[in-house]
């Protein structure tokens, strides 16, 4: 399967949904600190992303810099109550699914599955 970067500040939704994309076949890296992710990580190292930030604007400076910083997979955003205007500005900015919580795991993995 892919090699999955995961980007999640809410503990209980990152362990469910690292269980879901490894249950899947998927190797999952996990980011909990946000500022070093994006000085040292390489998103070239990864085949897809699934970002689920409480904060608009950090979930949608992941997934702006997920791109810059050479991710050519999938980038699967998920957010609370996003009104159209962010959806849309997540897939200006590169994200090729936007999901709308309450959102189960075997969702986002089902829709990761779909983009690879």
């Amino acid at each position: 399967m892919a090699r999955v970067l995961l980007a999640c500040d809410d503990a209980r939704s990152r362990v469910e949904l690292e269980r879901a994309l490894a249950g899947a076949g998927h190797e999952v890296s996990r980011v909990v600190n946000f500022r070093l992710a994006f000085d040292g990580l390489s998103f070239r190292d990864h085949e897809a992303v699934v970002v689920e930030l409480d904060q608009r604007i950090r979930r949608e400076e992941f997934v702006r810099r997920a791109r810059l910083r050479g991710c050519r997979g999938p980038v699967v955003a998920v957010g609370e109550s996003l009104p159209g205007w962010q959806v849309t500005r997540l897939r200006a900015l590169g994200a090729g699914s936007v999901l709308q919580r309450p959102v189960d795991a075997s969702e986002v993995v089902g829709e990761l599955g779909r983009l690879l």
